[in-house]
């Protein structure tokens, strides 16, 4: 009695050498599938309601597997997906590539991909409409 629940999202926030050590951690695949797994029971048994990975250009650009083997990005998304799958938990891609957008399609999990830029005062953060474009013909919401 007495407790309070909390409902929550979470999410991958970009910092050069903690998403290096985290796609470390979760790369190669067979390694990803154990590391997500764990990370969304984790997030379930905190009440965690979603899950978003942020920085997935920066992933791309600063992780040499993904720009050197062809199958990396694509067994390192499917691992998340699944994991997400698996215990119940939506994704939110946020800063995307095409080729993010173009993979969700394989993931029940990715429900959304954030089509702004950052949110920053008196930024253009409204303009959403190239981007909305692709995110929707993939059929994600913005």
């Amino acid at each position: 009695e007495g407790e309070e629940t909390i409902t929550m999202a979470v999410s991958n926030r970009y910092n050069l050498s903690w998403a290096r050590g985290q796609l470390a951690n979760a790369y190669p695949a067979p390694h990803a599938r154990r590391y997500f797994d764990r990370l969304m029971a984790s997030m379930r048994e905190r009440g965690a309601v979603g899950y978003e990975i942020d920085f997935l250009d920066f992933n791309y650009l600063l992780f040499e597997p993904f720009n050197t083997d062809l199958e990396a990005a694509h067994e390192w998304l499917s691992a998340m997906g699944d994991a997400a799958t698996a215990h119940s938990l939506p994704i939110q891609y946020c800063m995307p590539l095409p080729s993010d957008l173009l993979e969700s399609v394989l993931h029940r999990a990715v429900t959304n991909a954030r089509a702004s830029h950052d949110y920053q005062p008196g930024g253009d953060n409204w303009n959403i409409g190239a981007t909305s474009l692709l995110v929707a013909a993939v059929g994600l919401r913005p």
